[in-house]
């Protein structure tokens, strides 16, 4: 069997990736891995409620999707793990340098800036970190260079610049951009990717690290009343690039926000009208659960003494 070559749809696989299957193909049993798991560090979203909500935190390997609507503060987190995982594993972080892969243009550079601040102020012992200049920076406008990003610059900064967590924001942009919704498009879509997503696990795995993408929402029509014209219909929302996607996933964290007016708000930092929720949506190891949170100058924090709200019944 050639080894040397594995192409699909003209996409190389990365060398390391043939050079790592043949060397890792170990007798392994299930208790082997169950005992690995257990020593993993799980990355903390910083706040101990989201943290509970997450039963500890991001988990150490495989891709977790963090999806909402504009507005509902996915950069933010993303933005506030880059920081966190740059602590020591008793902070809650996993003591290494992060990756920001951005393919929505601008970085928000001022806002990561705001939040290092905060970190360097509200964390003691973390004087030698520098938070700014350990968080490596890559825009990207094709898929073509995302997947070069992916299989090339990051195993080479994984192996020189000891990165533990790689956040991508957000995976939907290019994929929406370069597939229109033709059939055809769509299996080439669904095919892009799968590859993808097994290129970012195999990273994951490898390199024994978290992947965190975000995620935009898409529409979603139903009719209400048969009986009416067919026009009449409700909209809801669910994570971008549908089934095809969502089975490329490990763990999905959805974030909504609900204006709520001139009514009594729970979101003391968040803007007087605005009501934020974290819902555990999807995950083989997290029961579904929700919080609601707030945004402000420190960052991403969970709100407490809110009654729970069981997300299966929103």
């Amino acid at each position: 069997m050639n080894m040397t070559t594995k192409k699909t749809n003209s996409i190389d696989f990365p060398s390391w990736w043939q050079s790592r299957t043949i060397s890792s193909m170990n007798e392994c049993t299930a208790f082997d891995l169950y005992r690995a798991q257990r020593k993993e560090q799980k990355l903390s979203l910083g706040c101990p409620i989201l943290d509970n909500v997450l039963k500890g935190g991001i988990p150490p390997q495989g891709i977790t999707e963090i999806a909402g609507q504009a507005g509902s503060g996915k950069t933010q987190f993303a933005l506030q793990l880059l920081l966190q995982a740059q602590l020591p594993a008793h902070l809650g972080g996993l003591s290494g340098s992060t990756f920001y892969l951005s393919t929505e243009g601008s970085v928000p550079f001022k806002r990561l800036q705001q939040l290092a601040e905060s970190y360097e102020a509200k964390t003691s012992g973390t004087e030698h970190i520098s938070f700014l200049e350990n968080i490596f920076i890559e825009n990207v406008h094709s898929l073509e260079h995302q997947w070069d990003i992916l299989s090339n610059r990051i195993p080479l900064l994984m192996e020189s610049m000891q990165i533990k967590l790689v956040v991508i924001d957000s995976i939907a942009s290019l994929f929406r951009v370069e597939f229109d919704h033709s059939r055809r498009d769509m299996r080439s879509r669904s095919d892009c990717m799968t590859r993808h997503a097994s290129l970012l696990k195999r990273l994951s795995s490898e390199y024994r690290i978290p992947i965190v993408v975000t995620n935009q929402v898409a529409d979603i029509f139903h009719n209400e009343d048969a009986s009416r014209s067919h026009n009449h219909h409700t909209a809801s929302v669910a994570p971008a690039l549908g089934l095809a996607w969502s089975n490329c996933i490990d763990h999905r964290l959805f974030l909504s926000r609900k204006d709520m007016g001139e009514q009594q708000h729970i979101n003391p930092g968040g803007g007087a009208s605005v009501q934020r929720r974290l819902d555990v949506t999807l995950s083989p190891s997290i029961p579904n659960s929700s919080c609601y949170y707030a945004i402000d100058a420190f960052g991403v924090h969970g709100i407490p003494d809110v009654p729970y709200v069981d997300s299966r019944q929103s």
